[in-house]
């Protein structure tokens, strides 16, 4: 390898071969990040090659819709566990990542019912305010009496 070749990178068909070991292995966002940095390296050096562009642009759309369906299994095994908003996060990024539109309504369905049944556990019914009659004013009259005489004590304290 040249002094060259270390500033240049690495060439797009070694990134696109390590990222379809990645993606043989199951790691996907790990070989979509590899496919992706082939596909900046190859709008670099060969802009012109729309078939090779196409090709890595279809891997990361696999990948993604791969990833997706990743996401909706640990959804479902977070939903198993008890975990509904773990479970909410993972098929929200399975959204985020698919095209598929079978694929994205049975996503949007799973969400919606577990949103339905968080905003079931939130909802609380309202306390009953029992309203009770004011405070009797003969009471208050009587209490207001017994500070004026706390008053006059206070200030008089020879006369009592």
């Amino acid at each position: 390898m040249g002094l060259l070749d270390i500033f240049s990178g690495k060439d797009p068909e070694d990134l696109e071969s390590k990222g379809d070991k990645l993606a043989e292995t199951g790691a996907y966002g790990k070989a979509i990040a590899e496919y992706e940095r082939a596909l900046q390296r190859l709008e670099k050096t060969a802009p012109w090659d729309e078939g090779y562009r196409q090709s890595l642009r279809d891997k990361i759309q696999t990948g993604k819709e791969a990833l997706a369906r990743q996401h909706q299994k640990t959804a479902a095994d977070m939903l198993e566990a008890g975990f509904d908003g773990d479970a909410l996060q993972y098929i929200q990024l399975a959204l985020d990542l698919t095209e598929d539109p079978d694929l994205t309504n049975d996503l949007e369905t799973q969400k919606r019912e577990l949103e339905a049944q968080a905003l079931e556990g939130i909802q609380i019914e309202q306390p009953e305010v029992e309203i009770t009659d004011p405070v009797d004013e003969s009471h208050e009259e009587a209490f207001e009496e017994d500070r004026n005489d706390e008053y006059f004590n206070a200030l008089m304290p020879e006369y009592v």
